[in-house]
């Protein structure tokens, strides 16, 4: 899509590229929050298990794919994230949701 035409499909929707950035963030973190407590909380196998399970998965996409894949929250930090406040606020709310269930599923795993 020309860069123009983001005005021209989105103003509908959004008041302006900052607002439509931040539901973006909320978007893509609730459903990565989603994927992640998918694969975190199986019934299968030890908390321990299932969280090498998730990062060896992750370990073979970046290898079959030769980059990291679908990581916006990184890409759009390193981008515009200092430049508007309610950006940052929702990155930095998405990455503590994903932040406490690494902890939690950690935690579990040293219980073990």
């Amino acid at each position: 899509m020309p860069k123009g035409s983001f005005y021209y499909y989105f103003c509908y929707y959004f008041c302006s590229k900052e607002t439509f950035g931040v539901a973006l963030l909320e978007r893509y973190f609730a459903r990565f929050l989603q994927d992640v407590e998918l694969q975190l909380n199986q019934p299968e196998g030890t908390p321990r298990e299932r969280l090498l399970n998730y990062f060896w998965a992750a370990e073979q996409l970046f290898t079959q794919q030769g980059h990291i894949v679908g990581c916006l929250g990184v890409k759009v930090s390193a981008e515009v994230c200092d430049l508007y406040e309610p950006m940052r606020n929702a990155l930095q709310q998405g990455a503590a949701k994903i932040t406490a269930l690494y902890t939690r599923t950690l935690s579990a795993a040293a219980q073990q």
